[in-house]
């Protein structure tokens, strides 16, 4: 299923945040660096890459964003070696 959804992830779903999304990768940072839940990092952190560049992943059931930042980083390590 997370193949499924990766494959779909296109430029189609590479798309301008709104006040709603939040990055989970800055959540789950949040949540480590805070020592809090998920539930209140996605609180605190709702809207914090609003306007930004994000991409929308398709999980069934679930509101996957990636911000450019955490894209930029991926790509980095990905073209490493």
């Amino acid at each position: 299923m997370l193949v499924q959804s990766l494959n779909m992830a296109d430029e189609d779903n590479m798309i301008f945040a709104n006040d709603e999304d939040v990055c989970m990768f800055c959540a789950k940072e949040y949540m480590q660096e805070n020592n809090v839940n998920i539930s209140k990092a996605n609180m605190k952190l709702k809207g914090h890459i609003n306007g930004h560049k994000c991409l929308k992943l398709p999980f069934p059931g679930l509101r996957g964003v990636i911000c450019k930042e955490h894209i930029d980083k991926a790509y980095e390590v990905l073209n490493c070696g």
